[in-house]
């Protein structure tokens, strides 16, 4: 029981630190701005395709 309640107590300590807390909001920040930056660039990439053809079937 002792054993327990101090496994528990390290648990608390370590889910309340501040730094391992820092670290996994940093992680999830950066997998968070990596997936908004994939969107753009797609999203940018058919854009650039698309005025790519508009110019393209203008100008020929």
């Amino acid at each position: 029981m002792i054993e327990l309640e101090s496994k528990m107590y390290f648990m608390h300590q370590v889910m309340w630190h501040p730094c391992f807390f820092f670290k996994l909001f940093k992680q999830k920040i950066f997998k968070l701005a990596k997936a908004v930056l994939e969107i753009w660039w797609t999203q940018n990439e058919q854009f650039l395709a698309v005025l790519l053809t508009t110019l393209l079937v203008r100008f020929t």
